[in-house]
């Protein structure tokens, strides 16, 4: 590999691993919001219901 391909290549992989981590964020928010709709027995949203995550 050329010397610009590992350093793409490595900026790609942190980049990657910044995506990971939001993504992980927002399935904890998502179920934390699930919990608390189940808590005070109030109906989920129609986008929610249908993700059982």
């Amino acid at each position: 590999m050329e010397t610009d391909d590992v350093k793409r290549l490595r900026e790609l992989e942190r980049e990657n691993e910044q995506f990971k981590i939001l993504l992980a964020e927002r399935d904890i928010e998502i179920s934390a919001v699930k919990k608390v709709f189940r808590k005070n027995a109030w109906t989920l949203p129609s986008e929610l219901r249908e993700s059982n995550r």
